[in-house]
């Protein structure tokens, strides 16, 4: 059963990736089924098969929000929501999920289900410009495994949400750059996400590199992780 889940996967990673190297051919109307068809395989995809990498990195989870933990009725922007992957690691909160792919909707409400302390809503456009949202009004601003997804990282860090001594709390992938953009919501695994956090102005940063284990998708092991304070 396993060994056949897999080969429809694999079947499915390589007709997006075709239909992704042929879409500039045809009209726009082929790219918007493109675009929806690789928004409902990367949600699908990322709530029934990422158990393992959770796994992974909920030790690196518990420490990453270990002081968002001492807060309560705070306002928290995620930016890349998933499925709501890092609500159990929140205190009671309420959280403006800002993320294009509104496939998420669904997955969200059953994450939700078992997370009574948080308070959701979901905005479905991409966190370039968080003009809805008033300058300096939450708290924290969390984004894990997306800056490799934003299409533009710098304009995303230079949003001016985050309250003064606000935080900005974020991990991503970096390593390679292959047919997982075209797969997995245009994760870019080569931008350089650290370099754009250091030069977006923030009064500290503090931020490392380190390696999960991921086999057999050993290209996105090496992770960045860190918290920038406003």
């Amino acid at each position: 059963m396993t060994s056949t889940i897999i080969v429809i996967h694999d079947v499915i990673l390589k007709f997006l990736s075709l239909l992704s190297s042929i879409k500039t051919q045809f009209p726009q109307k082929l790219e918007s089924i493109v675009t929806s068809l690789r928004q409902k395989h990367f949600a699908w995809t990322f709530y029934y098969f990422s158990g393992p990498y959770h796994k992974e990195m909920h030790k690196t989870k518990l420490e990453l929000f270990r002081d968002l933990k001492h807060n309560i009725d705070i306002e928290i922007v995620e930016v890349g929501i998933g499925p709501g992957c890092n609500f159990s690691y929140y205190p009671r909160c309420m959280v403006t999920c800002v993320d294009p792919n509104p496939e998420w909707r669904r997955f969200l409400k059953k994450t939700l289900a078992n997370a009574p302390h948080v308070r959701a809503t979901l905005v479905e456009q991409g966190a370039e410009d968080m003009a809805f949202i008033a300058d300096g009004s939450v708290s924290a601003v969390v984004t894990t495994a997306a800056l490799c997804s934003v299409q533009d990282a710098d304009a995303v860090l230079l949003e001016h949400v985050c309250a003064e001594h606000g935080s900005f709390t974020y991990w991503g992938q970096t390593l390679a750059k292959s047919i997982w953009y075209y797969t997995v919501g245009y994760c870019d695994l080569m931008r350089h996400s650290g370099e754009a956090i250091a030069r977006a102005g923030f009064s500290l940063v503090e931020q490392r590199y380190f390696h999960a284990n991921l086999f057999p998708m050993f290209f996105t092991n090496y992770h960045l992780v860190g918290v920038a304070m406003k």
